[in-house]
């Protein structure tokens, strides 16, 4: 026949899968620093693996443009292209009533 069971109370000490406390923390703490380590040493190797290339800024004194045909910063062209209508205004010009 069926046995009746009683409830065992345990503490709840003993019912916790783990301790809280540094345990932990430690492991938190370590393996954080562990991919920082990680992190910086490829960096570095990275570095190190890549392809030497010379700057592409081109210097003051040379007379070569990046973009021959854009305007100068010493002019302003507020003018439409040639062929084209110019830029309309906007329909809603006091958008608060």
């Amino acid at each position: 026949m069926a046995s009746k069971k009683t409830k065992q109370e345990i503490p709840a000490i003993e019912v916790r899968p783990g301790k809280k406390g540094t345990p932990v923390l430690v492991v938190l703490v370590c393996s954080l620093a562990f991919a920082a380590i990680v992190w910086v040493l490829l960096e570095l190797w990275g570095s190190s693996i890549a392809p030497n290339e010379p700057d592409k800024t081109v210097s003051s004194g040379s007379n070569e443009t990046l973009n021959p045909g854009a305007p100068k910063p010493e002019s302003f062209d507020n003018n439409p292209p040639e062929g084209s209508k110019p830029a309309s205004e906007g329909t809603d010009r006091n958008p608060v009533r």
